[in-house]
């Protein structure tokens, strides 16, 4: 009998060795940082965390990392071959350390997210890519076939798996017209969107209106059985568009799905304020407050398996850590993003913010 397959998808960042090749570091400390919580439950982890789930880490940076590396190749060709002081040198010479890991923000973060937000070609072959692997991972094997799922998404990792589940589950039918995902495995179980910026990127589906919905009973169609929703006020990512599907500017017949699942429980909106970390975009950062966790854990393990009187001393025993001189980096953030956001487009504020955002986590840690 199969576990429950977990898949992480990772979001913006430098997932890859200097050879391309995956590397697993942030999947382990996500992994570790749910593990974490998970054994703090007596009823949660009666049953070992290894026993429960079947993880799969979904690492799509492979692909991008790919271009980047053909780009400084043929920058290098073409800068050995030009003259010091030609054109060419200007016009491609930023590109002779695309690929570079180490200190190389522009390519390591914000690449991959304009790749994947303005790039058609490059957003395909990432979704393709993504897709193989979920296929793959949701397949009959040795020990049965899958009957429950879940994914964990973080930050550009959170459209990447709304648009490759959207694709799967319409826009891809095996020939007798059934949905790849429908012929294959029930919906997902839960899908959990941390620092959840698939609204600013959305791109080839609208993401309130797409089968990547919680289930009601209005909507025809779902994807998932549960939609975990989860920001950070303190996140500058989320800020520019955050995911609202409830909002005022949504038009009703949009908006009643989503209504209906809150009531149910199927859709959890959860806005949390916490530093516990100075990168709190980070998915440690999220993970550890029990507004997160224990939500999160109830909807993959079973209602009622945190008691209240566990749930109030998680809450108690939680600490954050706001030093003064974080907060004035965190609070100049906001107010300047504020501002921004009044004068630039959504996107264009956002991209700049990547940058400001690290410059000053490396400010103050």
């Amino acid at each position: 009998m199969r576990k429950h397959v977990l898949f992480f998808v990772h979001g913006m960042g430098a997932y890859v060795n200097d050879k391309g090749e995956p590397d697993n570091t942030w999947f382990d400390d996500a992994k570790n940082a749910l593990k974490e919580q998970y054994d703090k439950y007596p009823f949660v982890k009666y049953k070992p965390f290894e026993d429960t789930f079947e993880l799969v880490y979904i690492n799509y940076d492979t692909e991008i990392f790919k271009l980047v590396k053909r780009w400084q190749d043929e920058s290098e060709k073409m800068l050995a071959t030009a003259i010091p002081a030609a054109p060419e040198k200007k016009l491609v010479g930023w590109l002779n350390n695309a690929a570079q890991l180490d200190n190389n923000f522009a390519w390591s973060h914000a690449a991959c997210v304009i790749l994947y937000r303005y790039f058609p070609l490059m957003r395909q072959r990432i979704k393709i890519h993504v897709a193989t692997q979920f296929h793959k991972a949701l397949a009959p094997n040795s020990d049965g076939a899958v009957s429950t799922w879940s994914v964990i998404a973080h930050s550009l990792g959170t459209i990447v798996t709304h648009d490759v589940l959207w694709a799967m589950d319409s826009s891809t039918p095996v020939q007798a017209g059934i949905s790849v995902l429908d012929a294959m495995v029930p919906s997902a179980n839960v899908i959990a969107m941390l620092a959840n910026v698939s609204k600013v990127l959305e791109t080839d589906a609208k993401v309130y209106e797409s089968v990547v919905v919680p289930q009601s009973m209005v909507q025809n169609q779902s994807a998932c059985y549960n939609y975990l929703n989860y920001n950070n006020e303190f996140d500058p990512f989320v800020l520019p568009a955050p995911f609202d599907p409830l909002a005022p500017d949504v038009t009703p017949r949009v908006r009643e799905p989503w209504a209906l699942a809150k009531a149910n429980g199927t859709y959890l909106d959860i806005s949390i304020r916490n530093v516990h970390e100075v990168n709190v975009h980070s998915i440690r950062n999220y993970l550890v407050n029990p507004a997160v966790h224990i939500p999160l854990l109830e909807k993959l393990v079973g209602v009622g398996s945190i008691t209240k009187r566990e749930k109030d001393a998680a809450q108690e025993q939680f600490e954050n850590v706001p030093t003064a001189k974080i907060k004035r980096q965190f609070d100049k953030i906001q107010t300047d993003l504020r501002q921004e956001l009044k004068r630039e487009s959504k996107e264009s504020v956002w991209f700049t913010r990547v940058g400001k955002f690290f410059a000053r986590c490396n400010q103050v840690s």
